[in-house]
């Protein structure tokens, strides 16, 4: 349905940013040290795989107001990979 909607441009940008954050969630999950941000890593993983599912049918991001959550996964993957950066980089330096 993303093709119908957004054309063939679209919906290979859709999917190619759905993957690359995907891959990029992957890597932030196997850097993060502990088990809770592990799981907070898993839980916006899980919601951002529901909600691309769902898009590839229907347009959900702008019908059902499910763009905040997706947003929302996306910036928990982003400030959980900063925390991750920080934390590497405070043990270089007391090393």
């Amino acid at each position: 349905m993303t093709f119908v909607e957004q054309g063939y441009f679209g919906g290979l940008l859709f999917l190619l940013f759905s993957f690359l954050i995907l891959i990029k969630g992957e890597s932030i999950y196997h850097q993060s040290p502990t088990e809770e941000r592990k799981r907070i890593v898993m839980i916006a993983m899980l919601c951002l795989i529901i909600i691309d599912a769902l898009l590839l049918i229907n347009d959900l991001i702008e019908t059902d107001k499910v763009g905040p959550f997706y947003f929302i996964s996306i910036v928990i993957l982003v400030n959980t990979d900063l925390a991750n950066q920080r934390e590497v980089k405070l043990k270089k330096l007391d090393t």
